[in-house]
Parts: C-alpha cells; structure tokens; sequence
C-alpha cells in the first residue's frame, strides 16, 4: 500500500491543483472575459484601429500600407495579424467579438506548443496544459490577453517557434529519422518568421536564443539561422514589392524614431515582479538545480530558459519604455516566464504542485477589476445615438469602430496620423492639414482631454473653424483602458457658419 501511494502521489497532487487551477479559471476569469467579449467597442485604442485597418481593406479595397489620408491610415505592424484575422472573418465575421474569440482561441492553442516542448524535455506532455493558467494569473496585471489584436496570435506564433527548436534540440533521434531533426528546424524558422511578420519584437525574443543554440549545436544553428534570415528577408520583400518603400516607413522607421521614457518603466517593472513573485521563485529554484546538475542535458535546459527569458524581458521592456508602451508590452515575458514554469515541474517535481497550490490563487486576486461595468453599455448607446444623429461628414478622431457602429463613414485615427506618422516621419500630408484649413468636416468628435497641440499643425485650423457645441456629462466614460483609466468620448465640435 506504501508503495502504492508513492507511486501515484505525484500524480494525485497533480490532479488536486489541477482542479484547484480549474476552479479559479472558472470562478475567477470567465466571468471577467465574458464581460469584455461583447462590449461594442474597443477596449483600447488599437483595437479599433486594427478591425478599421481590416474593415477597409476588406471592404473599401484600401492598401495595407499607405501614406496618410483623412479617409485611411495604416498601422506600425507587420501585416501577419491582418491576414490571419482577415481568413477568421470569412468564418466569424468581421466585428470585435469575433475577433476576441480569434485571441481566445490563439491563447488556447498555446498549450499545443507548451506540451510539445514539455514533450521534448521530459517524454511527458501533460505538464504543458499548466502553462494556461500560469499564463491567466497575470490577468489583473494588464487587459491584454482578450484583446481582438496581434498579440496573442504573435505569442501563438513564437512559442511555436520555441517548441520546434526544442524538440530538435532536446529529442534523440535515430539515424534512420535523422532528418526530422532538420524538419524541425525549419519549421521552427518559418515559425519565427511568421511571428515577426506579426510583430517585429519577436527580433529581441529570438536573438538570446541563438546563443545556447550556437554554443551546443553550431551547424544546426547555422541552418537554423540562415533558414531563418532566408524566410523573413522574402516575406519582407515581397511586402516591399507590394507595398512599396511605405511599407519600411510604417513598420521601420517610424517604430524606430519612437522616443524612451523611463518614468513609467520602473513603475510597470515593480507590478510586475510583485504580480510574478510565484513563478520566479519555482524557476529560480529549478535553474539553481539544473545549474549544479552534472547532467550536461540539465545545463543545456538551464541556458536556454535563461535566454528565453532574456529574450522575453528585451521584447518587452524596451517597448514599455517607449512613449506609448504600457504594462501591455509584458505579454511575451509573462508567456515566456510560464513556459519555462512549465519546463521546470519535473525539475522540482512534487514542490511545484505545493508552491502553485499555495502561491498562484494570490495571483488572481483583484481580477474582476478589469470586468466591464454594466453602465458602459448604456453609455455607448447614448454616444452612438448622439454621433448617428450627425451629419455625414463627422469624423470621430479616435474611436473609427464608433463611426461604423453610429453608421457613419470610418476615416483615419487620429492616433495614427498624428501619433505615428507625424512623431516617426515629421510630416503631415497637405490633404490632412487642409482637412481642418478648410473646414472639410461638419463634426469633429473628440476626447474630452484631447489636446489640440497633439493634432498639430491641423489643430490650430480646428480652433479657427470649429466651435464646441457640445460636451457630454463625465459620466459617458465609455472606452476602458489599462486599470480601466477611461477616454471620455464627449467633446463635440461644430464648423462655424
């Protein structure tokens, strides 16, 4: 009977935190996200922007890339996301709630790549279901995970990327199958272009990478890297051949002209080693047991989890220092760090259970914080109605979904224009400026704490043409942001006579 016990105790107390994690997923986060799903509009700002972007390239024949006009801006992404979500809309169709299920649907399919690396490291592929709900618990850390944009189809995109790598790293093969090693190194090269097609950070994930790679396996690194560099460099041209030098601009020049700021960085960092205190304590551990293990197989494990978080922690916190950047950026760290979570169970094996049972439940604490008040469905309609009573010509400058949804004609965001194309490439095409010289617009519709210097140098014709007509009661608060830090969708401005 002993030895029946200890046999199976691992595997009881697996169960029992599976059940515990379980219980909180359900009790905890699907209200939440259920909430969030059906909200009309964008739960942040780029989300409008991206189903706009997608909506008139879709449905009005728009460029993906372009130079500013008032009737479409594009975006400072690499155009995976676009094409992904625009093969789901032919399913689902193109409205947010479909779009977040696409997010949803992505996360889900993570656990694919985390068992198959938990696979390659351990002949058991069961500890990678773990990584959805390690992943969950930084929830009330930011509102990003459900959100109807690139990111987590991009992380989708890199964990397998990172799965393919590890099991030509980890897995022995016979020289009969030796070349599904090779196999798997090129999918994991078209994994990680595909993933940078999506968003040029992945260069900061994979970069620490290469380095284990090339010190334990130099001549699969070298295939590895050149299959790699061969994939993205024709994926660029033939967006380049599409798209013209446009495309470098949106996707290059102007991400690289955004400015640093620090201030907020050290702030985003403290929530964050308080919200993931759980996690580095179980990969602490492990990798000091790895380190001092003669098991050359061990190290291996060890150097490679510690580039992948290197790589995670540049991906994300450079552009969380970025003017723009947000506790948002911590996506691909707070992904990594529950992959390598997941790796280390079997390294601790049954401290884990004990640590997540106790430790993880903290981390969920607060999360109906970022469920939607139901006041704010009330406050769309109210704005809707108010913007569909407008005249044609109304531009709602950083809301482009509201106007569809009001029935109004989506024009450029604002948020584009002026926040990308002008602070990266300091222009603004003639056509936009005489947009306001001329009083192109029956409407503006604006923010309550929009500053016109921000819509320089349109603003300035804005002040001499338009009048407030109107301005809605604070109450309206309808797009949530960040710890629901709320844009009022007030300010009505009217052309003079």
């Amino acid at each position: 009977m002993k030895k029946l016990f200890t046999r199976t105790y691992p595997q009881i107390l697996a169960a029992f935190g599976a059940l515990m994690l379980l219980f909180y997923l359900i009790f905890q986060t699907i209200p939440v996200f259920w909430s969030r799903l059906f909200f009309p509009l964008g739960l942040d700002h780029q989300e409008e922007i991206h189903i706009s972007i997608l909506y008139q390239w879709l449905n009005e024949g728009k460029a993906l890339y372009s130079v500013p006009s008032m009737d479409f801006s594009s975006w400072i992404y690499t155009p995976g996301y676009y094409f992904a979500a625009a093969l789901w809309s032919k399913v689902a169709g193109l409205t947010l709630p479909s779009l977040r299920v696409f997010s949803w649907l992505c996360i889900f399919a993570t656990c694919i790549p985390a068992c198959m690396s938990s696979q390659a490291i351990s002949k058991k592929w069961w500890p990678g279901l773990y990584w959805l709900p390690l992943y969950l618990a930084y929830l009330n850390l930011y509102g990003w995970i459900d959100l109807g944009m690139k990111d987590s189809f991009h992380i989708l995109l890199c964990m397998l990327g990172v799965a393919f790598l590890l099991k030509a790293l980890f897995e022995e093969f016979t020289a009969k199958v030796a070349k599904k090693k090779k196999l798997n190194l090129y999918l994991s090269a078209l994994f990680w272009s595909l993933s940078f097609m999506t968003k040029q950070t992945t260069l900061f994930l994979l970069a620490p990478l290469v380095i284990p790679f090339f010190i334990y396996f130099r001549r699969e690194s070298l295939i590895f890297c050149a299959a790699t560099f061969l994939l993205i460099a024709a994926m660029m041209s033939a967006c380049l051949l599409v798209w013209g030098n446009v495309f470098w601009t949106w996707v290059y020049v102007i991400p690289s002209h955004h400015m640093m700021d620090m201030r907020p960085l050290a702030e985003i960092t403290k929530n964050f080693l308080i919200q993931a205190y759980p996690h580095f304590l179980i990969v602490l551990a492990a990798l000091l047991i790895l380190f001092s293990s003669r098991d050359a197989k061990n190290r291996k494990l060890a150097f490679f989890s510690l580039a992948l978080l290197a790589g995670a922690a540049l991906g994300s916190f450079i552009p969380a220092a970025k003017i723009g950047g947000g506790s948002f950026s911590l996506v691909l760290l707070t992904a990594s760090l529950a992959f390598v979570c997941v790796w280390m169970i079997e390294v601790l094996r049954p401290t884990p259970w004990i640590a997540l049972l106790v430790l993880l439940p903290l981390s969920f604490k607060n999360v109906d914080q970022r469920a939607v008040p139901p006041s704010y469905e009330d406050a769309v309609k109210i704005v809707m109605q108010k913007i569909h009573a407008l005249p044609e010509k109304t531009w709602v400058a950083y809301h482009p979904w509201l106007a569809h949804l009001a029935g109004k004609k989506i024009y450029a965001s604002a948020d584009s224009i002026f926040g990308q194309w002008f602070h990266g490439h300091q222009y603004v095409p003639e056509e936009i400026i005489d947009a306001g010289r001329y009083a192109y617009f029956d409407y503006i519709v604006l923010d309550a704490q929009t500053d016109l210097n921000i819509l320089q140098p349109m603003g300035i014709y804005i002040l001499q043409n338009y009048n407030v007509e109107t301005t809605l009661p604070p109450s309206l608060l309808i797009v949530p942001r960040d710890g629901w830090q709320t844009r009022h969708v007030s300010v009505f401005l009217k052309k003079r006579d």
